[in-house]
């Protein structure tokens, strides 16, 4: 396989460094054909949900991130919460890891539903 095209860009600057910013705490993946970037972290005892959008302009190669989504979830007690991927079409769900459970969290809704309960 041969890439002619390969680019690299900037992370947004309010993306979280650090400790905030290892695998654990980061999600990249395409809705509807729209590069995404997701950041979770925990402060004090609730997650935030950061979701940022490439915005490519094709026509001069400006590239700048959108922050599309910044959300609290309101969670059970746990430590152990992580973004697994994009819906590829809906831009309001993400998939989720909490222990060994998955679920579809609706961003606008705020709500979680378990798609694979632990067995």
């Amino acid at each position: 396989m041969v890439v002619h095209d390969a680019r690299f860009f900037d992370l947004p600057l309010d993306f979280g460094r650090g400790w905030q910013a290892c695998p654990d705490h980061v999600c990249s993946g395409v809705v509807r054909g729209r590069l995404r970037l997701s950041h979770l972290f925990k402060t004090n005892q609730e997650f935030v949900l950061k979701i940022w959008e490439l915005n490519h302009n094709n026509n001069n190669n400006d590239q700048e991130w959108l922050l599309v989504h910044n959300v609290t979830l309101e969670t059970e007690e746990t430590d152990r919460l992580f973004v697994a991927a994009f819906h590829p079409y809906n831009e309001d769900v993400i998939c989720m890891f909490n222990d060994h459970d998955v679920y579809k969290y609706k961003i606008g809704q705020g709500k979680f539903k378990n798609i694979r309960p632990n067995s």
